[in-house]
């Protein structure tokens, strides 16, 4: 139970941080939102470490002895990673819109 609290701390904040740059058109973000999102960042991959590593291995122990009894084994692939964000595409200025 205090795992999916977490998680929807962490959903409430993460999307808290998305209200507060979703709607500043042409700016960056400020310091502190920068730093929080930085964060947050660090948050998720320390959750994703966790459950990365144990439940891998608790799956590959499953396998193993599903496989040796003869029955149905878990699905396997490759650990959950945050992949970088693709660069923004530059901002336009009034000269080049014509405006």
């Amino acid at each position: 139970e205090d795992f999916l609290r977490h998680y929807t701390h962490l959903h409430q904040h993460v999307a808290t941080l998305y209200g507060l740059t979703a709607f500043a058109w042409g700016e960056a973000p400020r310091a502190q939102v920068r730093a929080l999102v930085a964060a947050d960042h660090t948050l998720i991959e320390q959750m994703l470490a966790h459950y990365n590593g144990p439940l891998m291995d608790s799956v590959k122990a499953w396998n193993q002895a599903a496989y040796a009894a003869g029955v149905s084994t878990l699905a396997t692939g490759t650990p959950v990673t945050i992949k970088p964000a693709l660069p923004l595409p530059p901002l336009a200025t009034t000269a080049a819109t014509g405006a």
